[in-house]
């Protein structure tokens, strides 16, 4: 999947667009991975890099101009609808950068109904279903950047999280660790409070300034 983002940010990718005609993105995987929260961030970086005209964002099958248009369940549009998004997306659209979303095996299918409608999309990302290390490597990336780490059960405690949630129906995503390490967070700021007047508490900061999230934090209230 990094081969596929480095490739979608290289270069003017949509340079004085006027139209949707070419240069918009398809992002595939299974439900419940991510990709809305993919394609979020990927509109949310290329309007910083100001490589999309407009810093408008919707996520509905409406007429907008400029800025980005996701379309979930994309497998769902019927043929009418197919050729009428195709046509507009000729017109005057200021540019406006479509992202489907659905499994690859749903987007394949109104592809070979529509080719033209096809064609104008010459970016894919697929979003893999992550592994429980993998999720946990994210999920320290991800608290890094909040100035945050874990200690040693804190990590045992994020992996029984996650593992209480995988199930063969449902692949936890990046979006749910997200929100897991986010409510660490908030509990381990409550906690400091807590211990603030405190003569003796446990060390709440590592060596570099980073909070750091404990088994605690993550208990499910």
């Amino acid at each position: 999947m990094s081969g596929q983002l480095a490739e979608l940010f290289k270069g003017n990718v949509r340079p004085n667009r006027k139209n949707s005609s070419n240069g918009n993105l398809v992002i595939t995987g299974k439900r419940g991975n991510g990709k809305t929260t993919l394609a979020i961030d990927i509109v949310k970086a290329l309007q910083k890099q100001n490589r999309i005209e407009g810093k408008k964002l919707a996520k509905i099958s409406g007429k907008v101009k400029g800025g980005a248009l996701i379309i979930e369940n994309a497998g769902a549009l019927s043929d009418s609808a197919l050729v009428a998004l195709s046509l507009a997306m000729e017109g005057d659209t200021g540019g406006l950068l479509i992202i489907l979303e659905d499994s690859a095996e749903a987007i394949q299918k109104i592809f070979y109904k529509n080719k033209n409608f096809s064609s104008k999309f010459d970016h894919t990302i697929d979003i893999p279903v992550f592994t429980n290390d993998e999720l946990i490597a994210f999920a320290k990336s991800y608290a890094l950047e909040l100035n945050c780490t874990f200690d040693e059960f804190g990590v045992l405690a994020l992996y029984d999280r996650i593992g209480s949630r995988q199930t063969l129906d449902h692949m936890v995503s990046v979006a749910e660790v997200k929100d897991i390490v986010d409510g660490a967070i908030s509990h381990a700021e409550k906690r400091n409070v807590r211990h603030l007047f405190e003569k003796i508490a446990k060390k709440n900061v590592d060596e570099f300034g980073n909070r750091i999230l404990r088994e605690e934090d993550f208990e499910v209230s």
